[in-house]
């Protein structure tokens, strides 16, 4: 392919249209950037022929395929691994590689996601070990399968054209060939007399800065107050979101600002009111029917039910319901139960629709407004189309109620409806053509576009295969720069710190803004500053700041080091023996993060008073967690894992520790110690389907361990567990009550990021100890069915930055860069110093923000101070 380089979009538009002139065929990588070249076209020159301006996609479908097949999608994908799965022969094939997550069952969705990367390997020549014929099998039998629907695989389809040698040699112009992410093969293997037109791969001169908010209500609000200035202007604006999390904000502050908003980013219909009603079922089904599942699907508030529901949940609680069989003595729950459980055993497609249908003329009115009405429309929708392919194909799923949920999982609902600004996702919209362009969301994370193969597979398989990652980010980001768009980002969103993507870094357009003037931190900060501020809303948020201005006064304007006082409180508090400082992981943690936070939490003991109604008490129970843990696990240290069980009539031993610790209403100890006691049973089964028939053994549990790491400073650590692996290697499992942290790239540590280093700590701690490096490192959650793996050799769930964990080098280096951050920690604790750095925006994370904001005196005084 011979390739053109322009410099901005406008140029391309140019070309284009002297090359429809001149006869040829052009190709552009969306349906949203043809779409603005065809515009520019008619007003430029009043009409054009449309027919020979194709999307890839049509493309593919005209040159390549012909007619008579359709392109497999999202709804497809799903059913036909319902189909792989439903076969006799998946188990021998699947179990083996899959272990655990196989026995748990629920694969639909993740087999959905990967069957097209798998069409596209050379399984050639492969031998006989397990991957080699999940593989081989997973391929072959959706490749019948799609051919039986009459369906194909756009990206296999364009490989096997180009392998064959039967690509359409006419004129064919390509717009934008370096955006093109599902072309798996060279241009020039597939094209040679083709043309390419190609945006000039760098940052253009008169580019805009990137604009990084601290936060992303700052970000939105500042986007949309210019989007409403250009709209009084009369100027074309499109809203692009690169952070689809953005999506909802936006709406939001859209409405507030009296601009209306046309979305074309696909929401996941879990969150849409009128279909949520099929998740909560399906999650009440997951948890056998239990009494938290059961009644947060009766006191749904989206959920037109056609009778109330609060006084069978007052009788349940009543009645200490804590099963599915409990709960079918309360009212009519278990008329209401057998018939959602008779929608679920249906064994078609085709009778699940008519079931589903009586089900909700029973039990539900009418949706509440048109937008809920369409959502149910699209849902119920996909369940026609599965039902057709049913018909089609004269094949059967197992579990027709499970594949249809997975594909209400996959396939994105995009509203539509209504006049306003258009808002496209990050992929779809670069190189645009003709308008204002805002690029919300835009950090490191956002921009990052790549194709990696077969990421499920473990490394090794990975390399026997010989598939590599292909990187995109920086020619979307020259692409949306080069069209003149304008790209911001923020720093903070909820328990997520954001990065600047590193071509920005590189050229030096980055500008930093503040917050909003009218946003809730900027005020607390002009209140600080003695100003008159008037907060209408919130009173009780001034009266806060009032009683927090006291407190300030205490402790005088800055944060003046503690000085000799430090060591008295560290002593007191048993952090300080003798001459050795000893530091835990959790107190690291938080002097790492926030010094004022830590003083008072880890040293003062102050705690948040937290007003949230509930029965249990999450703290609390974390607690009784790890305590029974410990009672599980003590017996068999130096046993094989695989004869771990729970002692007989364990939960009558749940119940008296739930009760000594306080952790659970009365009433509802029942309820609770049945959940605790199954959770703790699935967290023993997860363990042991990680080290399948390898001997492992329990090494040890719940012990403290102690090692020095400079003079006068030492790391100490309650280890949760720690098994052996059949090799003798060491694994480390930190167990967690609900959510499992991510990894965060080593480089955030120098960068003084926001970073998780626990589970890091406790491996430097056994490295320390008994010079033994880690085989792996896990955090477990209990209560949910979800682990983390630190160096992804026993768990495939990790994430993107468990990479630079993985080689025994790097991860001995970055032990070698926490040793020195322990001894700078211990150094500013000694001190007494008062640390915060600015840019790890620790303040605003979490639901509700830093719990100490009333009595700081760090962000809101340092920053006036300086």
């Amino acid at each position: 392919m011979k390739v053109e380089v322009c410099d901005r979009p406008e140029e391309v538009s140019e070309r284009v249209g002297r090359l429809l002139d001149e006869g040829w065929c052009v190709v552009f990588p969306s349906e949203v950037v043809r779409r603005s070249f065809l515009v520019t076209f008619a007003r430029r020159w009043g009409g054009i022929d449309a027919g020979r301006l194709y999307t890839w996609d049509r493309f593919v479908r005209d040159r390549f395929v012909g007619q008579g097949r359709l392109p497999a999608g999202p709804l497809h994908r799903v059913w036909a691994a319902g189909v792989l799965l439903s076969r006799e022969e998946a188990s021998s094939y699947l179990g083996p590689v899959f272990g655990e997550v196989w026995e748990r069952g629920g694969l639909e969705g993740f087999l959905a996601s990967v069957l097209p990367e798998v069409l596209l390997l050379d399984l050639g020549g492969r031998g006989d070990a397990p991957w080699d014929r999940a593989l081989s099998w997973l391929a072959e039998g959706y490749r019948k399968v799609l051919e039986e629907a009459g369906l194909y695989e756009a990206e296999d389809e364009v490989k096997r054209a180009a392998r064959e040698g039967r690509a359409p040699e006419a004129r064919v112009a390509v717009v934008y060939p370096e955006l093109y992410t599902a072309v798996g093969v060279p241009w020039e293997d597939l094209g040679a007399s083709w043309l390419g037109l190609s945006l000039r791969a760098c940052v253009p001169e008169d580019a805009p800065v990137l604009v990084c908010y601290p936060d992303a209500v700052s970000e939105v609000r500042a986007a949309l107050m210019e989007v409403r200035e250009a709209l009084k202007e009369g100027e074309e604006v499109d809203l692009v979101v690169a952070d689809r999390g953005l999506v909802g904000l936006l709406s939001e502050e859209a409405d507030l600002l009296g601009i209306p908003l046309s979305p074309e980013v696909g929401r996941a219909l879990r969150e849409v009111s009128g279909v949520r009603v099929l998740f909560l079922l399906d999650e009440a089904r997951r948890a056998g029917w239990d009494f938290d599942s059961v009644r947060d699907l009766f006191l749904a508030g989206d959920v037109p039910w056609r009778e109330g529901w609060g006084e069978a949940v007052r009788e349940a609680v009543e009645g200490k319901v804590w099963n599915c069989e409990a709960w079918e003595r309360v009212g009519r729950v278990g008329e209401f139960l057998r018939d959602a459980r008779g929608v679920m055993e249906t064994e078609s497609f085709g009778a699940l629709r008519e079931a589903l249908d009586s089900w909700v003329r029973r039990w539900l009115e009418e949706w509440a407004d048109d937008a809920e009405r369409r959502a149910w429309g699209f849902a119920r929708g996909l369940l026609v189309q599965l039902s057709l392919l049913e018909g089609r194909t004269g094949v059967r799923v197992k579990r027709p109620w499970e594949v249809w949920i997975e594909a209400l999982k996959a396939v994105p609902y995009v509203p539509g409806g209504g006049e306003g600004v258009p808002v496209y996702p990050y992929r779809v919209s670069a190189g645009a053509v003709g308008g204002r362009r805002w690029v919300l969301g835009a950090s490191a994370e956002g921009v990052e576009v790549a194709s990696i193969p077969v990421e499920f597979l473990p490394e090794d398989e990975r390399g026997r295969l010989g598939v590599s990652t292909r990187r995109f980010t920086e020619s979307f980001v020259y692409a949306y720069l080069r069209s003149g768009a304008r790209m911001s980002m923020h720093r903070v969103q909820g328990d997520m710190t954001h990065e600047v993507p590193s071509v920005f870094l590189l050229e030096g357009t980055v500008e930093e803004r503040g917050m909003v003037e009218d946003h809730p931190l900027a005020v607390e900060q002009r209140v600080w500053r003695g100003e008159v501020v008037e907060v209408r809303p919130v009173q009780a948020m001034v009266d806060g700041f009032r009683r927090a201005a006291e407190v300030r006064g205490w402790w005088g304007k800055g944060a003046e080091p503690l000085g000799g006082v430090a060591r008295e409180l560290l002593e007191r508090h048993g952090m300080r023996r003798g001459n050795e400082l000893l530091l835990s992981p959790t107190v690291v943690q938080g002097f790492y993060e926030c010094g004022l936070r830590a003083w008072y939490e880890r040293v003062g003991g102050l705690e948040e008073a937290s007003f949230r109604p509930g029965f249990v008490d999450r703290r609390s129970l974390g607690i009784v967690y790890h305590a029974l843990l410990e009672e599980v696990f003590s017996p068999y240290v130096g046993r094989l894992l695989s004869e771990v069980r729970l002692p007989g009539d364990f939960r009558a031993r749940v119940k008296e520790v739930l009760d000594a610790h306080g952790a659970v209403v009365e009433e509802f100890i029942e309820i609770v110690a049945d959940r605790v006691t199954a959770r703790l049973e699935g967290v023993i089964e997860r363990l042991k389907g990680l080290f399948p028939g390898t001997g492992a053994k329990v090494g040890r549990i719940e012990g403290w361990e102690r090692s020095p790491i400079a003079e006068g400073l030492a790391l100490r650590g309650r280890l949760d567990l720690l098994v052996e692996d059949g090799a003798g290697n060491p694994v480390l499992f930190d167990f967690k009550y609900t959510n499992v942290p991510s990894f965060p790239h080593s480089d955030k540590l120098e960068a003084g990021r926001r970073f998780e280093m626990q589970l890091l700590l406790y491996a430097l701690l056994l490295k320390k100890q008994e010079d033994r490096l880690v085989e792996d490192a896990l955090y477990v959650a209990v209560e949910k069915d979800d682990l983390l793996s630190l160096r992804k050799r026993l768990g495939n769930r990790g994430n993107k930055n468990t990479q630079v964990y993985r080689d025994d080098e790097g991860l001995e280096g970055l032990f070698e860069r926490l040793e020195r951050t322990l001894v700078e920690i211990g150094q500013r604790m000694e001190g007494g110093e008062i640390s915060y750095a600015e840019d790890r925006n620790v303040c605003t994370t979490g639901g509700g923000g830093c719990p100490f904001r009333r009595v700081c005196r760090v962000r809101y005084t340092v920053r006036e101070a300086e």
